[in-house]
């Protein structure tokens, strides 16, 4: 029996049901725009994970892991 609330489920042959329906296929809708943007997107983002490693390994010393948990806190607070 499917349960309701956070432990709910669903049978593998609704998912398969699900997926079959026309109207929820994935289209190849990326322009080449699209993917330049999302391109320059990734560099940055990785940019800015490096720096905050390098930051963080020169400044909180042993503490690092201290340090991104504070970051992480400082995340979802945003």
């Amino acid at each position: 029996m499917p349960g309701t609330g956070l432990w709910r489920t669903k049978s593998v042959e609704q998912s398969i049901s699900d997926t079959d329906e026309p109207d929820t296929k994935l289209r190849r809708n990326l322009s080449a725009w699209d993917l330049t943007v999302f391109g320059v997107a990734v560099v940055i983002g990785a940019g800015i994970f490096t720096l905050t490693a390098r930051t963080a390994g020169d400044f909180a010393g042993p503490s690092v892991s201290l340090a991104f948990v504070l970051a992480a806190i400082a995340c979802a607070l945003a």
